[in-house]
């Protein structure tokens, strides 16, 4: 194509604007299309009709660029300046268009933009050279009392003039304006683009080395090879354009630009072979723990954030790394910023980046092309694993000699008194360099036990020495969870996990409630599970805890602009431990143990590893009752912890309380109205030991007879016990259903002989049960089996509930007289006829709930 009416042609035809007038009257670029990929084209995406590669700025909000997921390229020949100048204008209008200068495109239409497929599938681009050089300068403030909406070629010539550093500052450049640049509250911010043509074409990995050596501050992703330019003025809608023009060209004729490169070697392999799959914890820490962090431009710590975000996949691990390369140098101007920028790409994931990124950063960095992270080094180091050894073959494998001790820590066997047969050490002393000294060489290690077993208490819920998180939203029965837990160590297993040893002594600390009320807890656990604490529980209620210091105990505090470990509090915490000898610890919740929040990562990150380190000292197992963020999923994701990610992280077991779903409740039988008693224990984290299936309780409200004249029914206080799921595996068809809701609606008699509803209770025992009357509705389906009381039970459950899941039978309150005189409530089922699809019928009996007051 030789014009630009025949681009328009061919790429204006399905557009949604009506540009085509302004494009003409444009003038000719010198640019022509072509088929090769040298130094001087550039690729051009064009997305999908329907999508577009502009953002619209109204009153209220901006909408981001919406390019879409399918794009067509073509190429073009940029060969100087003029061409590109003529570009850039053109681009100006395209709506639908961006520009990859450092790629090279391997299809004509494609799917994302991708330079590696993880899935093994053919790449859309390939990382190339080029020519051409694009810069992105955001957020670099302009001279005081400078606007850039006042005076946007005045501020655009400062960039080029006063801003770039040599020799740019002496070369034909362009400064383009980005969409946000003079918007309110980012008027006296610099928000440009600036392009240029260099005198050689430079690799994206050259580009970075001159970019950290000459100190320049910009977004070095701009030179990837899938990372869009979005060169399209923006849209306003309802509101003017602060901007009277958005593109400049200072110093047309000047000599292309010669940049002083480093003397980098090119990558043996491409960093995209670290992407598409994330970074073991122990591999992203390594490298930032190699990359430094000297530079104090905000652009550049937002680039290693995102690369940490997508090389650890979002996971906690790569924020607690990111935090502690961040601790490193705060002068970044983004102190104590890094969880927050965590949520915002959560909210719209990092692309074109990743461990590859990070990797490429350290090679830069230490002029090593061949540089790769040893993660495992790291984790001998810390002791996590034993050092490599070299096997008979040649290759390198853990050392089989080294033993776990106590504290779980890899160590040479005589840290454990295992002793090793020594070599003769006067021979090796005789034997010179070169000398055949493999008569002189050690013995191997004698045959050594085992190390101890992990201690666990409950299950693998506690272990002893470590801390456990346990996560759920409020009313969903934690602390109630965590009493019954207390009284299975203190005196016999109940809630369906084994207790190891038996006796055990329990701290339980509450910043939630008084004395009183954790006293009526224990007395509806005890009651319930016909057991009793003994000695062997002691409480601190909010009220003790006050009485116990003034400050109380605090684990962490604000100290002027940051947050950190509250020692003292600490201290206090460690000296009860000493004076009551624990078995476990419970501290409920964790947030009332820090009135200094619970969001700041490395704030937790030192209160959970101070936690850590006192469990391990003092030698108990620590409980954590915290909070579930607004929000959360019902899945078992413990990172859906409320606050900083350490708080999971940090732990050894993490626990997460689920509650019942409603197709759980078909599945299993469960009356909708019931699901919110029936919670699911999930294994959300568990470092020591693998997960276990989904456990269930059931809450359970116990009448603790402390009734008085003016409370003569006293309280019933919530507790749990152990419930076990069963699935019929049974489906019923509308006929089997109809007779059901029917049976619901005839009702049954109470005590009196009176008519009266079916209860809503699903025990074995009790007055006006549904059972038993709907296993028989159900029994002429079953062929004559003899299925059991047990199963029978079950599935007249599942069958009541698949009929009120639908809205077929609900429950309903009403006032009954006590013998005594009085009233009281009394639950029951009724069928909701009119909602049923035989609502044209008679309704079959009499305790049915009309369409007005269903």
């Amino acid at each position: 194509m030789d014009s630009l009416a025949d681009v328009v042609t061919a790429f204006s035809a399905n557009d949604d604007d009506d540009d085509t007038e302004r494009l003409f009257a444009l003038p000719l670029p010198t640019w022509t299309e072509r088929d090769d990929h040298d130094p001087d084209t550039v690729t051009i995406a064009r997305a999908k009709p329907g999508h577009r590669a502009h953002k619209i700025i109204r009153a209220d909000r901006t909408s981001d660029y919406d390019a879409g997921r399918i794009f067509t390229y073509r190429t073009v020949q940029v060969p100087d300046m003029d061409a590109l100048w003529s570009l850039l204008q053109q681009q100006l209008h395209e709506r639908h268009e961006f520009l990859l200068p450092y790629a090279r495109p391997l299809v004509e239409k494609g799917r994302r933009l991708k330079a590696r497929q993880a899935d093994g599938a053919e790449p859309t681009l390939k990382q190339k050279p080029s020519r051409i050089l694009a810069l992105d300068i955001d957020k670099v403030a302009l001279p005081e009392g400078w606007s850039f909406s006042a005076e946007p070629e005045r501020a655009a010539r400062w960039i080029a003039a006063e801003y770039l550093p040599s020799p740019l500052n002496e070369t034909d450049v362009i400064v383009q304006a980005t969409s946000s640049a003079g918007l309110p509250g980012k008027d006296g911010l610099a928000r440009v683009r600036v392009f240029c043509m260099l005198d050689r074409p430079l690799a994206d990995y050259q580009l970075k080395a001159w970019a950290e050596s000459a100190c320049v501050q910009c977004d070095a992703s701009i030179w990837t090879a899938t990372q869009p330019i979005y060169t399209s003025n923006p849209v306003f809608d309802g509101v003017p354009d602060p901007l009277n023009e958005r593109l400049w060209r200072f110093r047309p004729g000047a000599s292309a630009a010669m940049l002083a490169v480093p003397d980098v070697k090119a990558p043996t392999h491409e960093p995209d072979d670290w992407d598409g799959e994330l970074m073991h914890e122990a591999e992203l820490e390594a490298t930032l723990t190699a990359l430094p962090n000297d530079r104090t431009d905000w652009n550049s710590w937002n680039s290693v954030g995102m690369a940490t975000y997508a090389a650890s996949g979002g996971r906690g691990y790569g924020l607690n790394s990111w935090e502690t390369w961040s601790a490193r140098n705060p002068d970044h101007g983004a102190s104590g910023t890094c969880e927050a920028r965590w949520r915002h790409y959560r909210r719209s994931p990092p692309t074109a980046t990743g461990p590859g990124a990070l990797v490429m950063r350290v090679r830069r960095a230490l002029g090593n092309m061949e540089w790769e992270p040893n993660g495992y080094e790291l984790l001998v180091q810390r002791g996590e694993a034993p050092p490599l050894a070299q096997a008979p073959d040649g290759s390198w494998m853990p050392d089989r000699s080294w033993v776990r001790g106590e504290d779980g820590r890899w160590c040479p066997p005589q840290a454990v008194g295992v002793m090793r047969e020594p070599a003769d050490a006067a021979k090796v002393r005789e034997c010179g360099p070169g000398d055949e000294i493999a008569s002189a060489g050690s013995v191997a290690p004698a045959r050594r036990s085992p190390p101890p077993p992990r201690q666990w208490l409950h299950g693998t819920d506690l272990l002893i020495g470590h801390v456990s998180v346990l996560v759920a939203p409020g009313s969903y029965g934690k602390s109630a969870l965590a009493v019954a837990m207390a009284l299975s160590l203190a005196t016999k297993p109940m809630l369906g996990s084994k207790v190891y040893g038996s006796n055990r002594k329990v701290l339980f600390l509450s910043q939630d409630d008084d004395s009183d009320e954790m006293c009526r807890r224990t007395i509806a656990a005890e009651v319930h599970h016909n057991a009793a604490f003994g000695d062997r529980l002691v409480m601190f209620g909010m009220d003790d805890i006050a009485r116990l210091h003034p400050d109380g105990l605090r684990f962490n505090r604000d100290q002027g602009s940051r947050k950190e470990v509250d020692a003292s509090g600490m201290a206090r915490l460690d000296w009860l431990i000493q004076q009551h000898k624990p078995d476990l610890v419970v501290m409920d919740p964790l947030l009332g143990f820090c009135p200094a929040g619970v969001n700041d990562n490395g704030c937790m990150t030192a209160v959970m590893g101070k936690l850590q380190e006192m469990a391990s000292r003092l030698r108990v197992a620590m409980l954590v009752l915290h909070h579930e963020r607004k929000g959360a999923r019902d899945d078992t994701d413990a990172e859906a912890a409320m606050g900083a990610a350490s708080i999971i992280n940090k732990a050894r077991v993490g626990l997460r309380l689920v509650r019942m779903t409603p197709a759980e409740c078909q599945t299993y039988g469960v009356l909708p109205w019931d699901a919110w008693r029936h919670v699911s224990i999930n294994d959300a984290k568990v470092n020591l030991a693998p997960a276990g299936a989904r456990r269930w309780v059931r809450l359970e409200g116990v009448p603790i007879n402390n009734g008085t004249p003016n409370y003569p029914e006293g309280d019933t206080v919530q507790t749990v016990q152990p419930w076990e799921p069963v699935a019929t595996g049974h489906e019923f068809d509308l006929s089997t259903l109809r007779a059901v809701v029917a049976r619901i609606a005839s009702g049954t008699r109470d005590e009196q002989g009176a008519a009266a509803p079916f209860s809503p209770a699903t025990a074995r025992k009790g007055g006006r049960l549904f059972a038993k009357p709907i296993a028989d509705v159900l029994r002429p389906g079953w062929g004559g089996r003899n299925m059991g009381e047990h199963q029978e039970s079950s599935m007249a459950a599942a069958a009541v509930a698949r009929a009120a899941v639908r809205g077929w039978i609900v429950e309903r309150s009403t006032r009954a007289k006590k013998p005594q005189g009085g009233t009281r409530p009394v639950k029951g089922l009724y069928a909701a006829w009119h909602a049923t699809p035989w609502a044209g019928e008679p309704p079959p009996g009499a305790f049915v709930v009309s369409a007005n007051t269903d």
